[in-house]
């Protein structure tokens, strides 16, 4: 019997031992957003959130996503507003929304062709690029 629990034991730790970390970073992340002093510190901790909802929980990876996108256009922060489209187009094609994907890749993508920014948004136009082309191949 000492032998059976013994090997249920080493068999299952490590699920106990994982489970940990992933728990307390999103806790982490919720107390940063608690604690937030402005509004681009807010907007962080919600695209970080969704970030860490969006292979687990997609749903709420798609609020966190839309309340950090809110921050972003208050803000006027054109290239992260851009990343954040490009984030939530990634997470409706997983989904399986594929009109509102599109819908908000050509957002980031409009954004990113702006020519006020097209300097510094090299990069936020080449992840459009490549995931607008992932949808038709």
């Amino acid at each position: 019997m000492k032998r059976f629990f013994k090997i249920i034991f080493h068999l299952l730790f490590p699920v106990f031992v994982w489970a940990q970390p992933q728990q307390t970073y999103l806790d982490s992340l919720q107390l940063a957003l608690k604690n937030a002093a402005n509004d681009t510190v807010r907007m962080d901790a919600y695209r970080r959130i969704e970030r860490y909802y969006t292979e687990i929980n997609r749903d709420s990876s798609l609020l966190y996503n839309a309340k950090s996108l809110s921050f972003a256009q208050k803000l006027g922060l054109k290239i992260t507003e851009a990343r954040i489209l490009t984030d939530r187009g990634f997470v409706l094609t997983e989904i399986g929304n594929y009109p509102e994907c599109l819908e908000s890749l050509y957002q980031a993508l409009k954004i990113a062709e702006d020519p006020a920014i097209k300097k510094i948004s090299g990069i936020c136009l080449m992840v459009s690029h490549q995931k607008l082309q992932g949808l038709f191949y």
